[in-house]
């Protein structure tokens, strides 16, 4: 095995263990916060509970696929952590868009997808930086489609706060998958190393049972 094929190995094995963690904690997360919902918005509280349900509902569903697998690609699992990151921002842009568009305050239900998902998953730097592009876009878009911004500082706050928040976990995800890329390739030089130590002593435990036979068989 190559460093490379040991690195993704590793990776995917990480992986798989952050989101199956990741998936039944976030779907009750979703639901837990309805009552925020039924605080803030009790007049919206059965729509978002709607749309609360249904997110937890697919997010349960690919736990069950994932757990229903019993071998996972690399591939597979950028998959489902794209899907586990479309699954709540798109909730909360449908709540965005119900309930004051561009100067909605469930803005921060952005920020908050953005750090918990990318907080638990354990995914390569790349992937990370497309999730939290997206994750902006699922925002941005909509509203510059369907809302009319007429109140543009609010926008504008919106926007500078998700940003920060982006940049500020996309800096710590990358030191993060630096530090478990070197980790891995520690330990793939260890067990090289290791491998290498086993093989000389065989060989030398070869040879020493041969000099044993040989001084034997001149004592005879």
């Amino acid at each position: 095995m190559t460093l490379k094929e040991y690195i993704q190995d590793n990776l995917t094995k990480m992986m798989y263990s952050s989101i199956k963690a990741l998936m039944p904690y976030g779907a009750l997360f979703i639901l837990l916060l309805g009552i925020l919902d039924f605080i803030v918005i009790p007049e919206k509280f059965n729509l978002f509970l709607i749309y609360r349900v249904i997110a937890a509902g697919l997010v349960l569903i690919m736990f069950f696929i994932l757990n229903a697998k019993k071998t996972y690609s690399y591939k597979f699992m950028i998959f489902i952590s794209i899907i586990c990151t479309l699954i709540p921002a798109g909730m909360v842009e449908l709540m965005i868009l119900s309930f004051g568009g561009h100067q909605s305050p469930y803005y921060a239900g952005i920020i908050i997808v953005t750090t918990f998902v990318l907080g638990f998953l354990q995914i390569p730097f790349k992937l990370s930086l497309l999730l939290i592009v997206t994750i902006y876009l699922i925002y941005l878009l909509p509203i510059l489609i369907l809302d009319v911004v007429h109140d543009a500082k609010i926008f504008a706050n919106n926007n500078i706060f998700i940003l920060a928040t982006s940049f500020g976990v996309i800096g710590w995800k990358f030191f993060q998958h630096k530090l478990v890329i070197n980790q891995l390739s520690l330990e793939y030089d260890l067990a090289r190393e290791k491998e290498r130590l086993k093989v000389y002593s065989d060989r030398l435990e070869e040879y020493s049972h041969r000099l044993e036979d040989m001084v034997a068989e001149r004592t005879k």
